[in-house]
């Protein structure tokens, strides 16, 4: 029997799979990347970034809120904020320090921040109330007949 499509993502291998994609792309050289003219969109790079962290928010989220329905996420998704906001920091510092053919960008920080942001407020309107999950994001234990 086939998976629905998005409840694939209610499982924790997305998550660390995205995770781990973040890690790999901000660490590979330069040189192996496209370069900024090849995209007609100014500052592609940085759609890239808040794309990036703002999956890595929702991703950890939908497979929490699955597995545990029951919680109420308000501190578990600020929480989460939190760790990709850190997350995307430490890259930028690791590239600056560690990798030699990488470069420090303070706006790269702003699109992981904005990106965890904008994914973060998605969370709370979709997993913010208890009983809200990634398997039934439309159910709200606390409706009245």
């Amino acid at each position: 029997m086939a998976m629905k499509p998005l409840k694939i993502l209610n499982h924790s291998w997305p998550a660390i799979t995205w995770s781990v994609i973040i890690f790999i792309l901000l660490t590979l050289p330069a040189s192996s990347l496209p370069s900024e003219n090849k995209f007609p969109i100014p500052n592609f790079d940085k759609l890239v970034h808040f794309g990036l962290f703002g999956g890595f928010v929702y991703l950890w989220i939908r497979y929490l809120s699955a597995r545990f329905p029951g919680w109420s996420f308000s501190r578990v998704i600020i929480l989460f904020f939190l760790l990709s906001s850190i997350y995307g920091i430490g890259m930028e510092y690791f590239q600056r320090y560690v990798l030699v053919d990488r470069h420090f960008d303070y706006y790269d920080i702003l699109a992981d921040v904005s990106g965890a942001f904008a994914a973060m407020l998605l969370c709370f309107r979709w997993f913010g109330k208890k009983g809200k999950t990634a398997a039934n994001p439309q159910t709200d234990l606390k409706i009245k007949q």
